[in-house]
């Protein structure tokens, strides 16, 4: 395994998304942190190149907690029938997306995700916003499509 390997030591402890920190072996941490490593590499390499990908997307949306999201969000009244039809339709959908054009998807991006309106976004562009309306509706139309809606 490249890189810097820690000095040794009695415990070993990593820490889990939920706050949690656990205590495990010495390879466990090794390759924990190794392969957490790894993953901010690659997202600082893509970051550099300005790719954004969907995981990326959906990864903001659910940090920033607004749109889309509140609507993915599991609420506790529902019965588990409705949570898996809501996971299922959100990772068509997050399929779906993945089919688009990388500036089809910048577009749904900013609506959606980030939710830049319809004006702000044609003024950032230099275009209409009636272009803009149009081009949204052409790319909504087209993930319907390719989600199998009616």
């Amino acid at each position: 395994m490249p890189g810097k390997i820690p000095k040794e030591r009695e415990r070993y402890f990593i820490h889990l998304d939920r706050g949690e920190i656990c205590e495990v072996n010495r390879e466990v941490y090794l390759c924990w942190y190794a392969t957490e490593r790894q993953e901010r590499y690659q997202m600082e390499r893509d970051q550099k190149h300005g790719l954004v990908s969907i995981e990326a997307m959906a990864e903001r949306m659910f940090e920033n907690n607004r749109g889309c999201a509140c609507e993915l969000i599991a609420d506790p009244n529902e019965n588990i029938e409705e949570q898996i039809f809501r996971k299922m339709l959100a990772e068509e959908m997050y399929q779906a997306l993945a089919k688009l054009q990388e500036g089809e998807q910048q577009l749904i991006y900013d609506l959606f995700f980030r939710n830049i309106g319809v004006r702000e976004y044609a003024r950032q562009k230099g275009v209409t916003h009636h272009t803009v309306q149009k081009r949204r509706d052409r790319i909504l139309e087209k993930l319907r499509t390719l989600m199998n809606c009616e």
